[in-house]
Order: structure tokens, then C-alpha cells, then sequence
């Protein structure tokens, strides 16, 4: 049964928004607005019911058979008319698309039309079932894969540039909260970072051909339909980015090159990443889609890290305390030392006896602080995703509607994050050739994580917890933990013993404290676009990014902490305890209000004429506004039950401990922030098409900005790109090749970048505690004025090769790029006498060389079989070629372990490895060399203080050769998929035992079991011999040397998806119902080092395996 919509009443397209006082509520009202326009808008519609056919003229035993589903979606089209002319046969498909036809023939020709679709024809045979996808007449463009530019769709066999098209069955092949881990391991050139997990939602931590600056805005562009996203408004916390709902995605393409991202000038030099969202169809029926997964984590493998084993680790605190590293400490009121030095203490002073002393070591000796963690602090993490989504259309309106929640209890029992989204699209077409877009998002998310660290590493001493450490006794009754605090003793008299409580029992506080943010987000756009009959078409735009985000920290009188800070700023007399910092919790609010403004005025131009004269092009302006409003404040002495607070004088000084710490300030954390960022761009773009076959590109865009220089002609740069492409399969000499597409291109032009955190004016910061010599509020010029100051730009040449063999069972895409960042913005040398040692100009370049390449093939097609595999191959590699290194010396610029710090050094790769020489253990003592001038040396300051040109560099600490090979299998409904990505060409500096390290900040490692003791050992080992007093240069020079230079090469399974298509169901009205399985994070396949280290999450866990289930259908 086919539906025809008509149009309903009069509707509304848009409401005036005063965003500066959005709040909750606010955007509550807005969103109910809009639905409201949306449900009466689709909900009005009527429908009619076309006559169905009845059937064969005739019946005879040849039975055709098959199932009609529209190729936009995948979703099963009922009513659509099937003939066979020839032999007068006749039928209709049915609700779940299928059907059913008596045929006279065993081959013939059959013949599907359907209203709003394309007429399409067939030859048939009965001994095969058909699955026909009918292309919708509104998206014609669809017959070949389309890619947007954000400005424009465009044909990808008349792009000229570099383009990455990810469809919506590729993004939700993967199961993720976040949309950018599902472009991972797919689009070529695009690289991702895992090396800081604690941070993972804070940046996006992908890249698309490597970097193209060196400040910390490195990541690429986000465009969501057409309109450019700021994904970090907020200035710590989780990113907006998170916002964005996969579900809501219908696909993303990636912009690479000067002429795919120009069009977006001075934000383009990082890449572009374009989403399309979902949208209605006109003369759509009305359907629902429905989707839902639950995902489950395993715990952290806590063992992973190389921590010192627990009876080493005694014997080590024993042999420091017999050579007298603890007869300072022991006794001094300042310092408190760890429990198995005092019991060593009580034993040396005759209070408990040797086999007492040995038995209370041996029983620590049996325990791992990582059990009492993985019991008590860490989960299995489950993830929850839900998603709705309604779509409707008639012949003037159309809408879609998607409502989806996640909810995630994360790995860390006191963590969680919930997210709810509102998308809607809408479409009105009042009269021919206009058409009024309207779209609206709200997004809702909260984060909450305890305030103090929790986890492994982070609760309690950090890296300096005992390996022995509880958290609990046999019968889960909380226990007290050594801090490095004060003596005891002390803590029990100091004040008379007044004082608040000194002991810290971390999972009695476990959830006393909280870090809770949340994130309120609007996203609307409206845009009226009218096409003229003459291929002119006019659109205005205007768009609104609205978010709110409070931060919200509590520090509960009950945690160690809070207690511990109140103590510290207390004075006394005898007969009272004055408590300057007033007693209670701690509430620290920090709210940040944010907004971008868009407006946009287009014109485009499509005109055919002649024989085979095709010209595109695109003009337009941009102007927009970015801002943000910081307010924070701070509430001492909190009671959460009824919001009361206690005054303080905010920066008072105070003798601390009644000046036994000495002096400081009372505490002002108040903030007020605002900042103001506008942008004015004009640009254009063009294309030229002879016979389809010799294609010609440009483009060009000026930016300006008030960040940059004073003068004018720094405060806009122009940008621009040229293009050119043969479709060489077009040529009447390749029409009977084995291709059925042949196409070479060849880009150049440049694109930009803007480095938000500078300005060309002078910046001075008003400090909060006075001056401490005048008592006086003060403020400072931090930051001095830099008139020449100017943008960043990027030249890209690009070279491509696009091909495809005749019947689809090869095809792929082969390119070369070079990308030349100019004028980035760096630390720079200038004459001191201005009162600056260095500041940030237009002093670095460098240069990116690398390769792209994708092959998509079917290697076994036939009956109900089918094999897909896809191989994505990358090599990316930048070099330095200008920068101003402001020290010399070697110490300040050699690598550390697992760190990827950048080394902006002329002639390195940018993520160099460098390192000392490792010339061995000394044979006699054990004690560290390294070469100096070609020597073998012990002069460790000398060979710290040497220049960088000393340092030992072994190449690129990020991998040159990087790519995925996924394969799928087909067998009738069932799919079979799994990913294989690889990470080459790269190498990193492995951690090990610190000397230094261990006798200063407590930091020990597994190496230490194989340290030099004995002459000899130096033949198996390079871990330097134990001494104490420790040589701080020896360990430096060590830990950061050629000895522990491994290979950073691997091979993963990544994932594996397994998925079952239910058409049986169509009947009861569930149409397209497939269950899925996904697992991620499987194996490693193949590892060049041999210490069993994942250097892609650097000194972290690797994400632990993770299985999601799934379902999915229509309605």
C-alpha cells in the first residue's frame, strides 16, 4: 500500500532566539516549540491509498521472487508496481517489500516503478531471488557516491580534490557513545591517539594527514550540516564534541586536501571532518527506526603495569634503612614515615623481636595492592545506547525526528556519564523551487567523577604507593593508608590535640567528593534557499551553537583532603583553635557560557550546455562571532543539606600551623572571564566539465579576525586552491578496457590555521593575591603586543589516482600529498631589552610528505556467498624544516619514556626519538656510561649539557605506516565481519627502575629485579647497579637512553561484528530487524617489542576487551 501526503495548514518556520540567557529551562521551551511544530506538521498529513493490482493475468509453475527496498536507507518499499511487459504479468510488493510473480519465462526483463523513485529495469531469472534498491527521484545524485564540502554536494567522479566518504552502515559497523572512535582504522591519512586515556573526550585526539602546526589546536575542523562546530568551548572537562549522537549521523565525509577544504579557509589547515545528519524524505511514509545496544568492559589488567614486586620492595626499604636513609626522618615532626620503617624502627630499639619483625614482613610480602584495587575500586563498565527516530513526509513537508539516551557506568565505581539528544530536521517546500530548512539539536550530558583520584596510580601516593598497600581487611572494613604527612605523634598533640583528623581511609571517603559536569547544548539552523529555472540558486543562512556548562567540584569535610586543608592555615592559642579557613565542605562552582553566531548568504550556479559544457560554481559570505562568559565561585565552611556557607576573607595571609609551615594566603579561586572572537570570510568555488572527462576546480576565500596583526593586511589572508582531473575511462581508447573507471587528479592551493589562545594586542592578567612586598592588588602584562602577527598557512599538492574494474570486484583510490605548514606560530627569539625572553610569532615550518591509499574488493561472490575486504594503507612523515630551539642542551630536549614530546628541532622528524648513547653498565660497579665526542664517559653533566647534535636519533616516535585491512563474509542473512589495523615504522623508550626516581618520589619497577649486582651481569643486563645516595644525572641520563629503545610496531585484531537479519519478522511489523554482536579491543597479533608493552596507550592500560549486543528494526 503506497501513501501520498499532502500538505497541512500554515506552519511557522522559525522563532527570533535571545540566546545571551539560556538557560535549562529555556532551552526546554525552545525544544517543545519545535516538536510541537514537527508533531503538527506530521501528524496533519493525510493520506490516500492507491489501487493495488490484482496479480498475474495467468498462473503456470515459474514462480519469480525477490524483495524491493529503497537504496537510500535500506528500508523495504511496499506497493511498488512490478511488470513483466513482454508477458503481461503483473504485481505489487508487499508490507515487508517482498513479492512474488507467476512468469512464462525462465529469463526476461522486469520492470519496477514507484512513486518518487526512478523507474528501474532488470533482466531477471527465476532461479535467483532479486533484491532491488530503488533510488529516490529527489536524490538522483545518489546513483553515484556524493560527497559534501559542507558548502556543496558534489558527484565524487567530478571532484578534483580529496575526499573520504564514510556511509552509515560503515559508522555503525562499531559500537561507541562517541562518533570519532568509529572513523578510526577507516578513512586513510586519518590517525588517531590514545597515549592519554584519562583525557580520551577532553580533544578529539585524531588527526587527518599528520600535523600542521605546532600549537595545541591541532585537530581537524567539525562541520555539521554545513555549519562549522566549535568542539572546545569549555577550557577543561569533557569536550562538546561529546554532544554529537552517532545515531543521528546519516554520514561524514573527510576533507584533505586544498581543494575538498579551502572552501573553509583559515580553519581548514588541520582537515575538515563534514557530518550530515539525518533528514526526511518528501513523500515519505511514516516510519520509525529504532536502535539499541548494551555494551560490557572488562576490568583494567591492573598487573599490565611494571610495578616493583612487594618482596623486593621490602628488602629494598630494609637495606635503605641499615645504611641510615631514615635516621633523619624517623622522630622529626614534620615528616611521617611508612609502616614497615617504623616496625624496623621498633625493632631496632628492642621493642619487638626479630621473628616478630620477620613475620609481619613475610605476611606483606604475600599481598598486591592491585587486588584490593581490581575488588574495590574498578568494575566491569556497561554501556547503554537507546535511539528513536521518526521520519514522515508529503508533498510539502517533511521532518525527522530522533530521541536517543546513553547511560555508562564507567570502569571506576565513583564514575558515570549519562547523555540525552533531541535532533529534529524539517523541510517545508510552500511553493516550487523554495525550499525553508529548519533543524534543531539539544543535547544534555553529565559527567561525575569523584574529586580526588581513585584510581591505580592516582589515589592515596600515586606512583609512590607501597606495593603492599590495603585498602581493606579480610572482612572489607575499610583500613587507614600512609600519607607522607606529619609524624604521628605530632598529629596527635599538635593544638592539644584539637585539630581535625589526620587519617586517611580512602574507601570510607570514597564518595565524599565529586567532579560534576554538566553539559547543555542548542544547535539551530535555519536556511531558506530558492532555485531559479536557469540553474541559479539563492540560500541565506543562519545558524546558532548556544552551550552551557557548569563544573560543579565538592570536597566533603569527611575526605583526608579537605580536613588536612583546614588544618593547615589553623592558628591557636591555649585557650582557643582559630579556624581561618571555616570547617565544613567545600564547593567550588565554575560556569562557563558559550556561543557562536553564523550568518551566510550563497549563491550557486549550475548550468549545462552544448555538447558535454558543465559549469559549477559558488560564491558567498560568511560573518561570525564566537564568545564566552567564565564566572566562578567558591563556598568555604558548605553544608549541602541547606546550601548555607560560611564568609572568608579571601587572600589574607595567615601563619599557617600557627607559622610552623610558614606563611601564605587564604585561598581565591574566583574567576571572571570573557572573551570576544569575530570572523568575516568571502569565498568562491568553481568547476568546469568537458565531455565528463576533463574537469577544472578553483577556489578562493579571504579571512580576517581581530586576533590577528594591527595592520590590515594581517588580519586577512587569502586562501586559495586549483584543481584539475581526467576521467580517462571516458576517452573513446579505454571503452573496451577491463575499467570502468580511470580517473587522475591533481590539486594545489592553501589552507590556514587559527590559533585562538594568541592575540596581536597586549594581554594583561589582574592577580587575585597581592603583591607579596606591597600588600597591593597588582596586575601584569603577560603576554606583549606582536603587530606583525599573522595567520598560519598550509600548501597541500596532492596527486590521485581513482580506479575501478568492470563488474565492481576492484576499485580503490592511490594518492600522494605534500604539505608545506608556513608562518606557524612558535616560541621566537627577540631582543631582551623588551622586557620578554621569547614570544609566540610566525617563526616555524615544516613539511609533510605521505601516501593514501584505499582498495575495496570482492574476492567470492556468488549465490547466497559474499566476501568484502577493504585495505587501508598510510604513510605520513613530517619533518621540521624552520624552527627556533631556545636551549641547546642536550637534557632539555632528549625524549622520555612513552612521552611523544614534540621536537620542534630544524631537520627532525617532529616527534623525534632522541636519546643519550648507551655505551653500557661499567663492568666493576655497575654505574651508568653513555658516549661523549665518540668516548665512553662517566661525566654525566658533561654529556647533559651537550648540545642536541650529540643525542642519538633513532626516527619518529609516531607511526610513518599506519592503516586497517577489514574483511566481511556474507552467508543468505548472516554477516561475519572483523578489522585488522597495523601501526610501523615507529619506535619509543620503554619505562624502567629509577634510582633517583625511587629514593625521591617513591617510583618503583619490575627492572629492578634485574639490576647489575655482581661483576659480570653487564653481559645480561643494562639496568645500572642500586646506590644510594642516588647520582640524579646518572638515572637521567639513563632513563632516557638508547638502551631502552625498542620497536613501537604492531599488528591488532581490533574488532570482530557479527549480525543476523530477521525478515521473517516483517509480518508482525517489525521490518529490517537484525541483531548484532560487536567485540572490541581482541588481540595482538603481532608485536615488535618483546616486553609485552602496547606503546599506542603509552604509559597507560590498554583499553581492556569489551562485547556489545544489539538490535535494530522498523517500524
Amino acid at each position: 500500500m503506497t501513501h501520498f501526503y499532502k500538505g497541512g495548514s500554515e506552519l511557522p518556520i522559525g522563532t527570533q532566539c535571545s540566546c545571551p540567557q539560556l538557560t535549562k529551562s529555556n532551552c526546554l521551551k525552545l525544544t517543545i516549540l519545535f516538536w510541537g511544530i514537527v508533531m503538527s506538521s506530521m501528524f496533519s498529513l493525510s493520506a490516500q491509498t492507491p489501487r493495488k493490482d490484482s496479480g498475474a493475468d495467468g498462473l503456470n509453475n515459474l514462480i519469480l521472487q525477490g524483495t524491493v527496498v529503497s537504496a537510500t536507507n535500506g528500508k523495504s518499499l511496499q506497493g511498488v508496481s512490478i511488470r513483466v511487459d513482454a508477458q503481461k504479468q503483473r504485481t505489487t510488493s508487499k508490507e515487508d517489500g517482498s513479492f512474488t510473480l507467476p512468469v512464462k519465462h525462465r529469463n526476461g526483463l522486469i520492470k519496477f516503478t514507484y512513486i518518487g523513485y526512478r523507474p528501474f529495469e532488470v533482466e531477471y531469472s527465476t532461479e535467483v531471488s532479486l533484491t532491488i534498491k530503488m533510488i529516490p527521484l529527489e536524490n538522483q545524485l545518489e546513483e553515484v557516491e556524493v560527497v559534501s564540502t559542507g558548502y556543496q554536494k558534489i558527484p565524487k567522479e567530478r571532484a578534483t580534490g580529496s575526499f573520504e566518504f564514510v556511509d552509515n552502515k560503515l559508522l555503525n559497523r562499531k559500537v561507541s557513545t562517541d562518533f570519532v572512535s568509529r572513523l578510526e582504522d577507516v578513512v586513510p591519512g586519518l590517525s588517531s591517539a590514545k597515549m592519554s586515556p584519562d583525557l580520551r573526550g577532553n580533544y578529539l585526539n585524531i588527526n587527518v594527514r599528520g600535523e600542521s602546526t605546532l600549537s595545541p589546536d591541532k585537530f581537524p575542523l567539525l562541520v555539521i550540516d554545513g555549519i562549522p562546530y566549535e568542539s572546545k568551548f569549555a577550557a577543561y572537562g569533557l569536550a562538546n564534541f561529546n554532544n554529537i549522537n552517532p545515531n543521528d549521523i546519516e554520514n561524514v565525509t573527510v576533507l584533505k586536501d586544498a581543494a575538498a577544504a579551502s572552501i573553509w579557509g583559515a580553519r581548514a589547515g588541520n582537515g575538515v571532518i563534514v557530518i550530515t545528519t539525518k533528514k526526511g524524505k518528501f513523500n515519505e511514509k511514516t516510519n520509525i527506526d529504532f536502535n539499541m545496544n548494551v555494551s560490557i568492559k572488562d576490568k583494567p589488567d591492573l598487573y599490565y603495569y611494571p610495578q616493583i614486586g612487594t618482596s623486593d620492595y621490602i628488602d629494598l626499604i630494609g637495606d635503605l634503612f641499615n645504611r641510615g636513609r631514615y635516621n633523619a626522618t624517623l622522630g622529626y615532626w614534620g615528616n611521617n614515615v611508612e609502616p614497615i620503617v617504623q616496625r624496623m624502627k621498633d625493632h631496632k630499639d628492642g621493642e619487638i623481636s626479630e621473628e616478630q619483625l620477620k613475620a609481619e614482613l613475610d605476611q606483606l610480602r604475600g599481598y598486591d595492592m592491585r587486588d584490593d584495587f581490581r575488588k574495590y575500586i574498578y568494575r566491569k563498565a556497561v554501556n547503554q545506547q537507546y535511539s528513536v527516530r521518526i521520519n514522515a513526509g508529503g508533498d510539502k513537508v517533511n521532518a525527522s525526528i530522533g530521541v536517543g539516551y546513553d547511560k555508562n557506568l564507567n570502569e571506576l565505581v565513583t564514575s558515570s556519564y549519562n547523555r540525552m539528544n533531541l535532533q529534529g530536521n524539517m523541510q517545508f517546500r510552500p511553493i516550487q523551487n523554495l525550499l525553508i530548512n529548519l533543524g534543531l539539536t539539544y543535547s544534555e550530558s553529565k559527567k561525575n567523577d569523584s574529586f580526588y583520584g581513585v584510581g591505580y596510580n592516582a589515589l592515596g601516593n600515586g606512583i609512590a604507593n607501597a606495593p603492599y598497600m590495603r585498602l581493606a581487611d579480610d572482612n572489607g572494613n575499610p583500613l587507614e593508608v600512609y600519607i607522607p604527612a606529619f609524624n604521628p605523634t605530632f598529629q596527635d598533640t599538635v593544638a592539644g590535640g584539637r585539630l581535625l583528623d589526620w587519617s586517611y581511609k580512602p574507601l570510607k571517603e570514597l564518595y565524599d567528593s565529586r567532579s560534576e559536569q554538566i553539559n547543555r547544548e542548542i544547535m539551530s539552523n535555519l536556511s531558506v534557499q530558492y532555485a531559479f529555472p536557469f540553474g541559479l540558486s539563492i540560500q541565506g543562512l543562519y545558524a546558532l551553537q548556544r552551550n552551557i556548562n557548569p563544573i560543579v567540584e565538592w570536597k566533603g569535610i569527611n575526605t583526608f583532603q579537605q580536613r588536612f586543608e583546614i588544618n593547615n592555615f589553623v592558628t591557636w592559642d591555649d585557650k582557643q583553635v582559630y579556624w581561618n579557613m571555616p570547617v565544613g565542605d567545600y564547593r567550588y562552582e565554575l560556569n562557563a557560557s558559550s556561543f557562536s553566531h553564523q550568518g551566510r548568504l550563497t549563491a550557486d550556479f549550475n548550468r549545462s550546455w552544448g555538447k558535454g559544457h558543465q559549469v559549477s560554481l559558488l560564491a558567498g559570505f560568511d560573518i561570525r562571532e564566537v564568545g564566552q562568559d567564565m564566572r566562578a565561585s567558591q563556598y568555604f565552611g558548605f553544608d549541602p543539606e541547606d546550601g548555607t556557607f560560611q564568609p572568608m576573607q579571601l587572600g589574607r595571609e595567615i601563619q599557617m600551623m600557627n607559622g610552623l609551615l610558614g606563611v601564605n594566603n587564604l585561598p581565591d579561586r574566583n574567576v571572571f572571564d570573557q572573551l570576544r572572537n569575530r570572523f568575516v570570510s568571502y569565498y568562491g568555488n568553481g568547476s568546469y566539465s568537458y565531455l565528463k572527462r576533463y574537469i577544472l576546480s578553483g577556489s578562493f576565500r579571504k579571512d580576517a579576525s581581530n586576533l590577528f596583526g594591527v595592520k590590515s593586511n594581517n588580519k586577512g589572508q587569502p586562501f586559495w586552491s586549483l584543481g584539475l582531473a581526467w576521467v580517462v575511462t571516458e576517452e573513446e581508447f579505454l571503452k573496451d578496457s577491463p575499467f570502468s573507471l580511470l580517473k587522475l587528479r591533481s590539486t594545489f592551493g592553501y589552507n590556514g590555521n587559527v590559533n585562538n589562545t594568541i592575540s596581536a594586542y597586549p594581554v594583561m592578567k589582574v592577580e587575585t593575591i597581592p603583591n607579596g612586598a606591597t600588600g597591593q592588588n597588582y596586575a601584569q602584562i603577560n603576554v606583549p603586543p606582536n603587530p606583525k602577527l599573522r595567520w598560519e598557512r598550509v600548501g597541500i599538492l596532492n596527486l590521485g589516482m581513482d580506479f575501478g574494474l568492470k563488474g565492481n570486484r576492484l576499485n580503490g583510490s592511490v594518492q600522494y600529498y605534500h604539505k608545506t605548514p608556513k608562518d606557524l606560530i612558535a616560541d621566537g627569539q627577540v631582543d631582551p631589552t623588551v622586557g620578554f625572553a621569547s614570544l609566540m610569532m610566525n617563526v616555524a615550518n615544516l613539511d609533510t610528505k605521505g601516501w593514501d591509499i584505499s582498495l575495496n574488493g570482492k574476492p567470492f561472490v556468488t549465490g547466497n556467498w559474499e566476501w568484502n575486504s577493504n585495505l587501508v594503507f598510510a604513510y605520513n612523515r613530517t619533518k621540521v624544516v624552520k624552527a627556533f630551539l631556545s636551549n641547546d642542551n642536550a637534557q632539555y630536549n632528549v625524549s622520555k619514556a612513552l612521552s611523544f614530546q614534540k621536537t620542534a628541532i630544524e631537520g627532525m622528524d617532529l616527534y623525534s626519538l632522541l636519546t643519550y648513547r648507551w655505551a653500557g653498565l661499567d663492568p666493576e660497579d655497575g654505574a651508568v656510561r653513555a658516549y661523549l665526542n665518540g668516548e665512553v664517559s662517566k661525566d654525566y653533566i658533561a654529556i647533559l649539557n651537550a648540545k642536541v647534535s650529540s643525542l642519538q636519533n633513532h626516527g619518529s616516535q609516531m607511526p610513518l605506516y599506519f592503516g586497517s585491512f577489514r574483511n566481511s563474509i556474507r552467508f543468505k542473512n548472516v554477516e561475519l565481519s572483523w578489522n585488522i589495523s597495523y601501526q610501523l615504522g615507529h619506535k619509543f623508550i620503554r619505562t624502567t627502575f629509577n634510582n633517583y626516581s625511587f629514593l625521591n618520589v617513591g617510583a618503583g619497577h619490575t627492572d629492578y629485579a634485574h639490576r647489575w649486582q655482581n661483576p659480570g651481569d653487564e653481559q645480561h643486563t643494562d639496568v645500572p647497579a642500586f646506590i644510594y645516595p642516588s647520582n640524579s644525572a646518572a638515572s637521567n641520563i639513563y632513563v632516557s637512553s638508547s638502551a631502552l629503545v625498542e620497536n613501537a610496531g604492531q599488528i591488532k585484531l581490533r574488532d570482530i561484528q557479527c549480525s543476523l537479519q530477521l525478515p521473517q519478522l516483517a509480518r508482525y511489523g517489525f521490518k529490517n530487524m537484525r541483531i548484532y554482536s560487536y567485540i572490541q579491543h581482541v588481540a595482538t597479533l603481532w608485536r615488535g617489542n618483546k616486553k609485552g608493552i602496547d606503546p599506542e596507550y603509552g604509559k597507560w592500560i590498554p583499553d581492556p576487551m569489551m562485547i556489545s549486543f544489539g538490535l535494530n528494526f522498523n517500524l
